[in-house]
C-alpha cells in the first residue's frame, strides 16, 4: 500500500535523529557532541548576524538597489536555513536560542521569510523508529508528526529540546495525536517546553484500551506499569495479543539480491523452530502467535547504492505484491526482506507501534533480527545495559538472539499475571520460579518500585528451557535485575546477573536485592528495603522567550524557570541566580534566590539591557541556578541588537487634500505606525511648528483665524530610534 505522506525520510533520518539517552543520564553530551554543537552554533550566530546586516542594507536602500538588496538577504537567508538545521541537529536548545525574533522576520519580504524559522503550531500524529545496526552497536530513534493541518500538512521531524521531557515522556506520545507548538525549521519542528505538547482529539489513531492482532496506545507520561498504568500493575488484558497476521515481501534492487530464500524466510518466520512464532509464542505463553506468508522476490527500481529511501521501497514492493495478486492491506504486520544498501548504515529499521499494517525493513535472513524489528512495530524497545545499547543478550530486542524475552519485556506486554508477580515487596526472602518453568502459582517475577525515576526493578531467574536452552551461560541460573519505566514502549536495561551470595544495590532508593540461593528452576531472594538516601540532580533551567530583539540601550524582558530534581529525601533546596552577559551589558534577577522541594519549579524575571553603542547582532545570555555545593543547571537566551533603519509611516486624517475650513479653532489629526514605536508627531502649518503629540490618537488643537487663504500643514512623524518621515496637505482657510 502506498504511504500516507510519502517523503524521502531517510534523508531526514540520516540527517537528525531524537536524543538518545544513556542508561541514568538524560541530558550529557559526548565531548565530540559538545564540540560539534559549539561550531554549530558558532555557525549559526555568524549566518545571523549576516542576515541582520543584509536586513539593514535592505531598509537603507535607494530604490533602484532595493531588488539587489533583497537578493542579497535572500541568500544570506538561505545560508543562514543551512546553519540552523546543523544546529538543530547537534543542539535542539541551541536552536530556540538562536531563533529569529518575529518582530525581525516581519521587516522581510515574503519570498526570505518562508526561509526563516518560525513558531508555529501542529497537530497530527507521532511516529516513531528505531533505526538498528546490529553489527556496530548503533541505534537512532527519531520522531515525527504526521501533521494533518491543511496549511501545512506532511511529515516533520520532532526534536525534543526540554531536558524536562524524559524518554519516556516522548515514548508515550508514539501513537498520540497531539498538538505542538515548537520551532519549525524547514522539515523539523524543535519542542521546547513540555506544556508546548497536549493530546488532542484522536482522528484516526488507535485509542485506549487492547486490540487483538495490534497493538494499544494506552500509554501517557505518568503511566507506571505496562498493563493498565495503576499503581499496582493489575491486569486485565495483554497490551499485545492475538496472531499477528504478517506478510513478508522479497524485494530486490535491480543490481542486488538479498540472498534470502522464500524457505528460508517461511522457516525464520513461521517455522517449529527457533522462529518469530515461536520466539513470541515462548514468551507470552500462546498469548501471541504469528502466521503469514512470504511473497517474492519482487525487483524494485532502485539500485543498492541509490538513496537510502526505505518508504519508496516499501511502496514499490506493495506495488510488485498487488501486482502478483496479494493484498498487502490484510496484513497486520508487513515485513521488507532487502539487500543491503551502500547508503543505509543499518540492519534492520521499524516504526514503533502504529496502525495496522505496520512495517518493518530487514537486511538480514536472521530470525532474531526479524523478531528484533517486528517487536519495534510491538512497541518493544531494546534490551540494553548501562553501557550498550544492544548489550542484553537475554531477549530478542538486544543483539537478536533467538530467545524467550525477559521478565521486565513479559510484564509490560501483559503476559503475566498478578499471582505471577511480587510488587513492591517489603523486607523478607522471596521464592520466585524461572520464567520458562511451567506455571505452577508461584511468581516468577518481583517488581521493586525505583521511586526517585517513577520506574521499576524487575527481578527474576532464567532456565535453559525452551528456547532460552540457548541463552548464553551467563544468563542461566542467576538471579537478573532489569530497570524500565513499567509502561511500553520502554527500554529496558539490565544492571545485575546474581550469583547466590551476590547483591545488588540502589542507596537512593533504599533497596538492595540478594540471590540467596539458586536451585533448578528455582531462585531465593532476599530484598531489603531502607531509607532513601538524598541524591542530587542537575536543576532543570529553562529562559523565555529564548530569543528577542530590542534596539540598543533598550531593556528586554526574559523569565527564567527552575525546576528542583534531586530525590525526595534530600528535603527543600535553596537555588542562587547568576547570569553571563556581554560586556556593556547588564541584568538583574527579579529575585535572588528561591527555595523549592523536590519536584517544585518556580520562575523568577530577568530583565537584560544592551549599551546604547551596542552594533547590530545576535548577543548569547545565559541564566545559571545553582545550589549550595555545586549542583547547578544553566540554560541560553539571545538578546538580538537591531537599530531600527526603517521610518515610520504617517499620514494626515483631517483635514483632508483639499479641504476649506472655518476660521475657528480645529483639531488637525494624524495617524502614525512604526513596530519599534512612535516617539512623536510634530504638525507643522506652512513650516511653522503649531504642536506635537506623543499618543495615539495623534492630534493638536488649532486656531487658523490668522491663516486666512491657502496653507498646507506637514506632520512629521519620528520612531523611538530618530527615524522620521513626512506627509502634507493643501487646505484653505475662508
Amino acid at each position: 500500500m502506498d504511504f500516507r505522506y510519502s517523503v524521502c525520510a531517510a534523508a531526514l533520518v540520516a540527517a537528525f535523529v531524537s536524543h538518545a539517552w544513556a542508561a541514568d543520564d538524560h541530558g550529557a553530551q559526548s565531548a565530540a557532541e559538545h564540540r560539534a554543537a559549539a561550531a554549530a552554533d558558532a555557525q549559526a550566530r555568524r549566518s545571523s548576524n549576516e542576515v541582520l546586516r543584509a536586513l539593514k542594507a535592505l531598509e537603507r536602500a535607494p530604490a533602484a538597489q532595493r531588488a539587489q538588496r533583497e537578493s542579497e538577504l535572500a541568500k544570506a537567508a538561505e545560508q543562514r536555513r543551512a546553519a540552523m538545521l546543523e544546529l538543530v541537529r547537534t543542539d535542539p536548545r541551541g536552536a530556540l536560542s538562536m531563533a529569529m525574533p518575529e518582530a525581525l522576520r516581519e521587516r522581510m519580504p515574503k519570498a526570505v521569510r518562508e526561509r526563516i524559522e518560525q513558531h508555529v503550531q501542529l497537530e497530527g500524529r507521532v511516529v516513531g523508529m528505531s533505526i538498528d545496526d546490529h553489527e556496530r552497536g548503533i541505534v537512532r530513534h527519531p520522531f515525527f508528526l504526521e501533521s494533518d493541518d491543511p496549511a501545512a500538512p506532511g511529515r516533520v521531524g520532532l526534536q525534543w529540546a526540554d531536558p524536562s521531557l524524559s524518554e519516556r515522556d516522548t515514548l508515550a506520545l508514539i501513537d498520540r495525536h497531539v498538538r505542538v507548538k515548537g520551532l519549525r525549521v524547514n522539515g523539523q519542528l524543535v519542542v521546547g517546553d513540555r506544556n508546548e505538547v497536549e493530546l488532542a482529539a484522536s482522528k484516526g489513531n488507535n485509542g485506549k484500551g487492547n486490540t487483538k492482532g495490534k497493538t494499544g496506545s494506552s500509554i501517557d507520561s505518568g503511566s507506571t506499569t505496562g498493563s493498565t498504568g495503576g499503581e499496582t500493575g493489575s491486569v486485565t488484558a495483554p497490551l499485545v495479543s492475538g496472531d499477528q497476521r504478517t506478510l513478508v515481501i522479497m524485494a530486490n534492487f535491480s543490481d542486488k539480491a538479498s540472498g534470502c530464500t522464500t524457505s528460508g524466510l517461511k522457516t525464520a518466520l513461521f517455522g517449529t523452530g527457533a522462529s518469530v512464532d515461536r520466539i513470541f509464542r515462548e514468551s507470552s505463553e500462546n498469548q501471541v502467535t504469528f502466521s503469514g506468508d512470504v511473497v517474492g522476490p519482487f525487483t524494485i527500481p532502485y539500485t543498492s547504492s541509490s538513496t537510502c529511501d526505505f518508504n519508496a521501497w516499501g511502496t514499490a514492493a506493495d506495488a510488485a505484491a498487488r501486482s502478483a495478486g496479494i493484498d498487502p492491506s490484510r496484513y497486520t504486520r508487513i515485513s521488507y526482506a532487502i539487500p543491503r544498501n551502500s547508503t543505509c548504515a543499518w540492519t534492520g529499521i521499524a516504526y514503533i507501534g502504529g496502525s495496522a499494517p505496520t512495517r518493518s525493513w530487514v537486511a538480514s535472513c536472521s530470525a532474531g533480527v526479524f523478531a528484533h524489528e517486528i517487536g519495534h512495530n510491538l512497541r518493544f524497545k531494546h534490551a540494553s545495559t548501562p553501557t550498550s545499547e544492544y548489550g542484553d543478550n537475554s531477549d530478542p530486542m538486544g543483539t537478536a538472539p533467538s530467545v524467550q524475552m525477559h521478565a521486565a519485556n513479559r510484564v509490560m506486554a501483559g503476559w503475566v499475571t498478578d499471582a505471577a508477580i511480587v510488587d513492591n515487596p517489603g523486607s523478607g526472602s522471596y521464592a520466585i520460579a524461572a520464567l520458562e518453568a511451567p506455571d505452577t502459582g508461584m511468581p516468577r517475577t518481583i517488581r521493586i518500585r525505583k521511586a526517585d525515576t517513577n520506574e521499576y526493578y524487575y527481578v527474576s531467574l532464567r532456565a535453559a528451557a525452551g528456547l532460552s536452552a540457548s541463552l548464553s551461560g551467563g544468563y542461566r541460573d542467576v538471579v537478573t535485575v532489569h530497570r524500565a519505566t513499567g509502561a511500553m514502549p520502554s527500554p529496558t536495561v539490565l544492571l545485575a546477573l546474581l550469583a547466590p551470595g551476590q547483591s545488588f544495590s540502589d542507596a537512593t532508593n533504599g533497596v538492595r536485592v540478594t540471590a540467596q540461593s539458586i536451585s533448578t528452576g528455582t531462585a531465593s531472594v532476599n530484598v531489603e528495603t531502607t531509607v532513601a538516601q538524598c541524591a542530587r540532580s542537575t536543576p532543570g533551567v529553562q529562559t523565555s522567550p529564548a530569543s528577542q530583539t530590542g534596539a540598543p540601550g533598550s531593556t528586554l524582558r526574559y523569565s527564567v524557570s527552575i525546576t528542583n530534581r534531586n530525590s525526595s529525601s534530600c528535603g527543600n533546596s535553596s537555588f542562587s541566580f547568576a547570569q553571563t552577559t556581554p560586556t556593556g551589558f547588564s541584568g538583574s534577577f527579579s529575585s535572588a534566590s528561591v527555595t523549592l522541594a523536590p519536584g517544585a519549579s518556580a520562575t523568577v524575571g530577568w530583565s537584560v539591557a544592551s549599551s546604547a553603542q551596542t552594533a547590530d547582532g545576535v548577543y548569547a545570555l545565559q541564566a545559571r541556578a545553582a545550589e549550595p555545593g555545586g549542583n547547578a543547571g544553566s540554560a541560553a537566551a539571545s538578546y538580538v541588537v537591531y537599530a531600527d533603519a526603517s521610518a515610520p509611516t504617517v499620514s494626515v486624517t483631517w483635514p483632508t487634500d483639499g479641504a476649506t475650513i472655518a476660521s475657528k479653532p480645529v483639531s488637525l489629526s494624524a495617524s502614525a505606525f512604526d513596530d519599534n514605536g512612535i516617539a512623536r508627531v510634530d504638525f507643522l502649518v506652512n513650516g511653522k511648528s503649531v504642536g506635537s503629540a506623543s499618543t495615539a490618537p495623534y492630534q493638536v488643537r488649532w486656531n487658523p483665524n490668522r491663516s486666512r487663504g491657502a496653507n498646507t500643514l506637514t506632520v512629521r512623524a519620528t520612531d523611538r530610534a530618530g527615524n522620521a518621515s513626512e506627509a502634507s496637505v493643501r487646505f484653505t482657510v475662508r
